[in-house]
């Protein structure tokens, strides 16, 4: 499960945690000096799905610093994110991912602070 929390993009079953502008290797658009997308832009994407073009609002953006994904990125990079293709245009070719700042993530508190005993 993840969820957007305190500026923070949550993956419970992981048990990590990045911030919301953490840039992913996916441009805005098919233009190598294309912006990169954040995290946030592209959860609201995969969280909205058919709903983004009247649920992505502006306000509902700027409340979590995510930029619109235009229209006609939407399809394929859904597809990409959820397997359907294994290609999108949008992503940063591997010789040039050293363009990507490294995500920071943090280690989310365990309850109760014990060790995990999952095998």
């Amino acid at each position: 499960w993840l969820g957007l929390r305190k500026g923070q993009l949550v993956f419970e079953d992981d048990g990590v945690q990045y911030p919301a502008f953490t840039l992913l290797p996916l441009r805005e658009g098919e233009d190598s000096d294309a912006p990169l997308l954040s995290l946030a832009s592209v959860w609201l994407l995969i969280a909205l799905r058919d709903r983004y073009e009247a649920d992505a609002t502006d306000a509902l953006l700027e409340r979590h610093s995510a930029m619109r994904i235009a229209a006609e990125q939407r399809p394929g990079l859904l597809d990409f994110l959820f397997g359907r293709c294994e290609a999108c245009a949008l992503l940063v070719p591997a010789q040039a991912l050293t363009s990507v700042p490294p995500p920071s993530p943090t280690r989310l508190p365990r309850p109760g602070g014990g060790q995990s005993s999952r095998s």
